[in-house]
Formats: C-alpha cells, structure tokens, sequence
C-alpha cells in the first residue's frame, strides 16, 4: 500500500477541499480507487491528509490532483464538481503540466 501525506495550513482548508459532507473526497477516491484521510500532525500541531492505495500511480495522481485544489484555495477560488473533475481529466491524460501554467496567468 502507498501513502502520501499532504501538509494544509488549517483545517478549514482541510474542509473546503473535502467539502460538504465529504462529495470532493469521494470525488476524488472513486476517480483513482485511493482513500483520503484527514489527520493532525501532532509533532507540530499541524493539519493535513493522507492519500492512500494500492495502486502508486493512482496514489500519485490523486496526490496532484490534491495539490492543484489547494492551489485553487489558497487563490482565493472554489473547490467544485467542474474543477475537480477538469483536473482529474488533465492528470489522467498526461497534461498535468499544463494546470501548472494556468498558475502563471
């Protein structure tokens, strides 16, 4: 099984990113068939979540696509159905690099 742990600045970015009642964590989980878990880092009484699976690459990608919403948090933007969806399109089909650019804009 492959984990990867992502740091959030607080909880309540931890809460928009799995939005009400938890729909863009299972968003998430059923696309890449991977389970996230929020938890606290008690070293440093920081939040964050844990993305996990059996499969690495599946890991990985729900990994980024994890990151591109924070991104989209912390802009000042909302999390949704449309954008989580079209960022699971691009990582899926290898265009993940192109999310980064949007960035630059």
């Amino acid at each position: 099984m492959a984990d990867i742990i992502i740091k959030t600045d607080s909880l309540d970015e931890l809460s928009r990113l799995f939005g009400a009642f938890d729909i863009n964590a299972e968003i998430i989980e059923r696309a890449f068939k991977v389970r996230l878990h929020n938890r606290s880092l008690t070293d440093s009484g920081e939040s964050a979540l844990t993305v996990s699976g059996d499969d690495e690459d599946a890991v990985r990608k729900a990994a980024d696509t994890v990151k591109y919403l924070i991104r989209i948090i912390r802009n000042g933007g909302t999390v949704n159905d449309q954008n989580i969806s079209y960022i699971i399109d691009m990582i899926n089909d290898g265009r993940d690099t192109e999310l980064s650019e949007l960035d630059d804009d």
